[in-house]
């Protein structure tokens, strides 16, 4: 009787463990079957001129996923979407950018939550996705920070990448590849956003001029979009930060003269 007891026993251990080994199993294969086939959670900063789409249309076919971090304390949250691939350049250089975000919002969290900013700080990051004609992908990432000032600063940065020969597109190669890129995106802009009624009703025209002088300092935020070079321009850098961000279409064949 007690040998049957004991085998009884024996049988419901074996099968309960099987089955957590089953349920770890699913678990580890849902949180790896991220893909570009769902409902991503990926939005623009410019709804107007960017759609989700875009992201799986040019990232479907190259093996990326959206991983997610998400991170919660009485005194800062974060929540951060990024895309990540099988490449030993472009992964590295995500993180490290997010990961001084990251650092940076926990520190501003803990250095002030004794005085005038304290309370909850926050930081999102996503991100959308061009392609250009010459086949480099660029990662437009859109940084808002709340850090408990008067309002939430947003920021961007790109990632030029050219995904068939796995390198990075950077500030230099670009410049090589168009001698007269300054000036020529400083003439184009200034030109097209002059005639902005927003910034004319705000007399920011002189604001406008320094935000597009022809130097690097103005001109980071660039990306590849079709046979155009995208401009960003981050609030305050060309207008007061209630006009909001700005986004420059630049026709490659005038970055040519």
């Amino acid at each position: 009787m007690r040998f049957k007891e004991n085998k009884k026993l024996k049988h419901f251990t074996i099968a309960f463990i099987l089955v957590i080994i089953t349920y770890i199993l699913m678990i580890i294969l849902s949180n790896n079957s991220k893909d570009f086939n769902k409902d991503l959670p990926v939005i623009s900063v410019l709804e107007s001129t960017r759609e989700n789409k875009d992201i799986k249309k040019i990232l479907q076919d190259e093996l990326y996923v959206v991983q997610n971090i998400t991170e919660k304390t009485e005194t800062y949250e974060i929540n951060i979407f990024y895309p990540e691939s099988k490449s030993q350049v472009l992964n590295p250089y995500i993180k490290n950018k997010i990961d001084l975000y990251i650092k940076d919002i926990k520190y501003q969290a803990k250095s002030h939550e004794n005085d005038a900013q304290k309370g909850k700080h926050k930081l999102d990051i996503n991100f959308y996705v061009t392609e250009g004609e010459n086949g480099y992908i660029s990662f437009i990432f859109v940084v808002r920070t709340d850090t408990k000032w008067f309002h939430i600063n947003e920021y961007f940065f790109v990632i030029n990448y050219d995904n068939k020969s796995d390198k990075l597109i950077t500030q230099e190669v670009i410049e090589k590849q168009y001698k007269n890129l300054y000036v020529n995106l400083s003439n184009y802009t200034y030109n097209y956003l002059s005639q902005n009624e927003a910034i004319k009703k705000m007399g920011a025209i002189d604001m406008l001029k320094d935000g597009t002088k022809a130097n690097r300092y103005n001109f980071l935020d660039i990306a590849f979009d079709g046979k155009d070079m995208l401009v960003l321009f981050e609030k305050y850098q060309i207008a007061p930060y209630v006009l909001g961000s700005f986004e420059v279409k630049v026709p490659l064949e005038n970055l040519m003269k």
